[in-house]
């Protein structure tokens, strides 16, 4: 049935139908004139009769063709339509995806998230129109990684359209399980709203919609029934049950209100190429170099090479051709399958040391989402570690080994009569090194102990004997002190100590070795024969509240030609920067989209700007007299800090795996229930006003047509 967005238009039927008919039925007043005969002026005698004041209404094409012209143009003022409405009383949350992915530019050109805001605008004006109070209400919702309720229930459809106007591309993840909580909120379903009876007992309301006797619900107080319509490409993870079972279920086929809905945008398949990962780290052979890893993402069928790019500060850096494998595998329904998991593929550039500055890695990639195709970062020369070296008599290798780290630390050398060091001198150290030598109490801090054993510490003691030709049996591959170090069951250790550990003590490296009751027994070889074999831990790490040690349990002399290689450099490199900073020292600066940015200046600030990538400045709130916190990251770029004559950039990226996975999905899971997508458009509806005027005019043609015939014959 047509329905009427101008309704109040068709009461001008009721007033020109009526008067059209009157003024044909008027006398003419005309002048009277003699003539010799009637015979030749019938046709006048005829439109006296018609003007005659009582009498039956004669068939008159005029008069009907005149009716029909007033008519359609009523019907047009009243502007028609038909279309799919909600039942009455219906209210739903219209929640448009407007993260990352929707800004994917498909096959005619426009982004998704333009085409899901023309979907939802058709929408608005499918609600139910019966009067005032009496239509359907909707509240708007933008999904983003922080969903924000636009406009909260309301039949003004003028509201509606102005929120969803509103929405605005987000370069982030989907919070779609926050949004639903939201329009859960919003429209005020619950399925297990605590009910009270007349006698005091609590039960549980049914599935929205349904109204059920046993709680005590009066016939005039059904509860609400809403509905969820998701606009989207469906690029966020399953909908968990917490959340799903307080919405109704998936709507019927051509019902807009019932249940809930994905109305789907964007196409099916993939071929978007993505930077999702970025770190840096020292060059393990050299200690020389930076080198920066990226991992690059492919969402398609096939194999892609791709160019990826460096730039420092806006000057080529290097570049290098990547083959990105495509997608691991895809569900059973053909070609037309959802990928399972995308495939990646890393690629490693060198930097030098110094470099500093804004880092850019660019991929000419020529697809369909072009906002993960950049990545970029803030490289800072960073403060070096400061150790303090002490031994009895220092150690020509292991000077050597931190010389080799000299780009990311620096070092002291004291006796054990020296430590612990005078305040006055106003040095502070990250690390303490203790060779051949414990303190009484360990220091706060980090500590490495070499062929010693901490004092004071629970959890580790050793046995009066040590452990002769102990071999590495096992070690921990993945432990950060282990990066890049291989061969280790190959190091030949003469002797060490015999360490006990309990509590907290981490073994790292295991071994086992010959125990002797006695050092004077090794000289005796009956009793060297008879050794037998014990368990001796290699190097051990303790994680304390406010201590971090690790201890090392031989001498690094008592090995063969151990400090001759490479391995001990690296290990050395590993523990001090483990122990000292164990979050990295060399970290690019970057933030991912959504994350909140926090900066503490070492002098009192009274004000702060920020420079979004588009130009506008904003003022982020301080934290205290010397913090700066800004959370509005939801575009990818850089952002530059103002603050206390100090400028501090930094720079926001997607890399988002799902995110970047950009292929419209078949469907979406609420819960248990799988909810099918729509059609990627929303139903349309057509106003037929336009077609009234059309035959309005034309019946207004046949009228003039006919009356020049009559009159002018």
């Amino acid at each position: 049935m047509p329905q009427f967005l101008n309704a109040g238009a068709l009461w001008w039927l009721a007033a020109i139908l009526p008067a059209i008919t009157a003024l044909y039925f008027l006398r003419l007043k005309r002048a009277e004139q003699v003539v010799s005969s009637t015979l030749l002026w019938r046709r006048s005698v005829h439109d006296l009769r018609v003007n005659a004041p009582v009498q039956m209404i004669r068939r008159n094409l005029l008069l009907l063709l005149q009716l029909l012209v007033a008519t359609l143009v009523i019907i047009a003022l009243a502007q028609p339509f038909t279309a799919l409405s909600f039942a009455r009383g219906r209210q739903a949350a219209l929640v448009i995806d407007c993260s990352a992915s929707m800004g994917t530019r498909d096959e005619e050109g426009q982004t998704r998230l333009e085409a899901a805001k023309k979907s939802a605008h058709l929408l608005i004006d499918e609600l139910g129109v019966k009067g005032a109070g009496e239509g359907d209400s909707l509240c708007v919702i933008a999904a983003a990684e922080r969903p924000v309720a636009l406009c909260g229930l309301t039949s003004d459809k003028n509201r509606l359209h102005r929120a969803v106007d509103s929405v605005r591309l987000s370069h982030t993840t989907t919070g779609m399980n926050t949004a639903l909580e939201m329009a859960i909120a919003v429209t005020g379903v619950e399925r297990n709203v605590k009910l009270m009876r007349e006698g005091g007992e609590i039960a549980s309301r049914p599935k929205a919609g349904v109204v059920d006797e046993q709680v005590g619900l009066s016939a005039g107080e059904p509860p609400t029934s809403a509905s969820v319509i998701i606009l989207s490409d469906g690029a966020f993870p399953a909908i968990p049950s917490r959340i799903a079972e307080r919405l109704t279920g998936a709507a019927a086929e051509g019902a807009v209100g019932d249940g809930s809905r994905f109305i789907r945008f964007g196409l099916k398949e993939s071929d978007n190429l993505a930077v999702v990962a970025l770190d840096i780290g020292s060059d393990p052979a050299g200690f020389a170099d930076r080198k920066l890893f990226v991992r690059i993402q492919n969402s398609g069928k096939a194999e892609r090479e791709v160019p990826a790019e460096v730039y420092l500060n806006g000057k080529f850096v290097d570049a290098k051709t990547v083959k990105v494998p495509p997608a691991l595998a895809f569900a059973a329904n053909g070609e037309s399958g959802q990928a399972l998991e995308a495939g990646q593929a890393g690629v490693i550039f060198s930097l030098a040391v110094e470099a500093e500055g804004l880092l850019e890695v660019r991929l000419q990639t020529g697809d369909s989402l072009d906002v993960d195709d950049v990545a970029r970062a803030v490289i800072r020369q960073p403060e070096p570690i400061r150790a303090l070296l002490v031994s009895p008599e220092g150690n020509f290798f292991l000077e050597k080994a931190l010389d080799c780290d000299k780009h990311n630390l620096v070092y002291d050398v004291a006796t054990p009569e020296k430590y612990p060091p005078d305040p006055k001198a106003g040095k502070k150290y990250e690390i303490y090194l203790f060779n051949n030598f414990a303190p009484e109490t360990t220091p706060v801090g980090a500590s490495f102990f070499l062929n010693a054993i901490p004092r004071d510490l629970p959890g580790i003691k050793e046995d009066k004997s040590p452990v002769y030709a102990p071999q590495i049996i096992d070690w921990l591959h993945t432990h950060p002190t282990m990066l890049n170090l291989t061969l280790l069951d190959k190091l030949a250790i003469l002797k060490s100590r015999r360490l006990v550990l309990s509590g907290g003590w981490k073994t790292i490296i295991d071994g086992q070795g010959l125990y002797l009751a006695s050092p004077e027994d090794v000289n005796d070889e009956q009793k060297l024969q008879a050794a037998p074999e014990l368990e001796a831990p290699q190097f051990a790490c303790l994680l304390a509240e406010e201590k971090r040690v690790a201890a090392l349990a031989f001498d690094i002399m008592d090995t063969q030609r151990w400090v001759m290689r490479v391995s001990f450099p690296l290990f050395i490199k590993n523990v001090t920067h483990w122990l000292a900073r164990p979050g990295g020292i060399q970290k690019l600066d970057f933030f991912r989209t959504g994350e909140t940015f926090r900066q503490t200046f070492p002098q009192d600030i009274t004000a702060a700007t920020v420079e979004t990538p588009s130009g506008s400045k904003e003022s982020p709130p301080l934290s205290g007299t010397r913090g700066v916190y800004y959370s509005q990251t939801d575009r990818v770029g850089v952002y530059q800090l103002s603050a206390g004559g100090t400028t501090i950039p930094f720079a926001v990226n997607l890399l988002s795996s799902a995110e970047s996975d950009n292929a419209a999905r078949d469907s979406i899971r609420l819960g248990e229930e799988v909810v099918e997508a729509k059609e990627e458009k929303a139903e349309q509806h057509t106003e037929l006003w336009l077609y009234a005027v059309l035959a309005a005019l034309l019946f207004l043609l046949g009228e003039w047509h006919l009356y020049n015939r009559r009159i002018l014959g």
